[in-house]
């Protein structure tokens, strides 16, 4: 088959999620709504960050099969890098954005709301690891060892940084958060560069175009690893923003592109890791949906929009609830069948937890000094 057969299990619980995140049941996602979203990114956002919880999704269950943390489907796994790659791609652009047309940047204020938008969940998702192993060990310590686990835990609380280090003796500790914060880390590794971004704004074009052959070259010629190629990504972003006016085309085009680049990428094969090729088509997809494009309607689709609100939420909150639904499964002899329904009912929950992470924690940490 052209398309691997395996994607069409991703696709059906996207669409099955899209359906029924429509319903009214849901409308309380859509509190934060204005004229100036676009509708089309958000569902993208919802799209990538399903690609990552599949990937996980086979990498905990082998945590508990075979207590080792891998993923052997490689197809899967491409999407989630496509995922992260494309979630990297959105930030750069909207930053580049915003940093190009302001002409006095309240940086204290920008610092505080990336904070306030991202620290809460973390930290709640910690909080609920650390809770987890806790139960896991039995609260097994003593007065004496109280203050060795508090200082064991501390660091989990740095949101700066991905090292998690074992809990009370729980060696699989870190894989309760998935290991997801890694992106994190170079998110706050982009904001901390904008100041020094923000003075070429004058000279924007030249300026990224200049970084974008920087890396190439560094890259091609020093063999660097995969931290330039990620930084890469954002650069691209920045791209998007310097080109997209180039590329307005009439909507029927934009989505014929679309898709055509979404079509090429599931196609890509999926052994392969990121590299210009698939760059080339994420920023082919970003710009169609910059200008406009909603895959003739399927972007707009209300159920997708919302999917697409909680995606930070379902990044941060999913290896976390994989792991609890996937405990309680194996306590009940029912996590290793093969019936689809019980492979769907852990995603499931993702997104109802995650719908509710989104409305009690990430939108009241919005909405501080808004």
């Amino acid at each position: 088959m052209i398309i691997d057969f395996q994607y069409s299990f991703v696709f059906l619980f996207i669409l099955i999620a899209a359906l029924l995140f429509s319903l009214p049941l849901f409308s309380f996602l859509d509190e934060r709504d204005n004229k100036l979203r676009n509708n089309s990114m958000d569902s993208l956002r919802g799209f990538l960050a399903i690609f990552v919880i599949f990937t996980h999704t086979a990498a905990m269950f082998y945590l508990f099969k075979e207590d080792s943390w891998k993923n052997p489907n490689v197809k899967i796994g491409y999407l989630a890098g496509a995922g992260v790659s494309m979630f990297f791609m959105l930030t750069g652009y909207l930053f580049w954005l915003k940093l190009k047309y302001s002409e006095n940047l309240n940086w204290s204020k920008l610092y505080v709301k990336r904070i306030l938008r991202i620290v809460p969940l973390i930290y709640f998702q910690t909080i609920a690891c650390i809770i987890t192993i806790l139960i896991i060990t039995n609260f097994n310590f003593g007065l004496k060892s109280i203050y060795k686990t508090f200082m064991e835990a501390l660091p989990w609380f740095d949101f700066l940084n991905n090292n998690k280090t074992p809990i009370n003796g729980y060696k699989n500790s870190y894989y309760l958060t998935g290991g997801v914060l890694w992106t994190i880390v170079y998110e706050w590794g982009f904001y901390f560069s904008l100041p020094i971004l923000y003075l070429f704004r004058k000279k924007s074009k030249e300026f990224v175009f200049g970084l974008c052959f920087l890396i190439v070259y560094t890259n091609a010629t020093f063999e660097f690893q995969e931290e330039l190629k990620f930084i890469f990504l954002f650069v691209l972003g920045m791209l998007c923003v310097e080109i997209k006016d180039y590329l307005k085309f009439k909507k029927l085009y934009l989505n014929l592109l679309l898709f055509i680049a979404i079509f090429s990428v599931l196609i890509f094969k999926p052994d392969q890791k990121v590299n210009s090729y698939l760059n080339l088509l994420f920023v082919i997809i970003t710009i169609c949906i910059i200008n406009g494009a909603d895959l003739f309607g399927i972007l707009n689709n209300i159920g997708l929009r919302r999917l697409g609100k909680i995606s930070y939420s379902i990044y941060i909150m999913h290896p976390i609830i994989l792991f609890i639904s996937y405990m309680i499964m194996q306590k009940y002899n029912i996590l290793f069948t093969t019936n689809i329904y019980l492979f769907y009912l852990p995603l499931t929950i993702i997104l109802l937890i995650s719908s509710l992470t989104y409305r009690w924690i990430e939108i009241p940490f919005m909405n501080i000094k808004k």
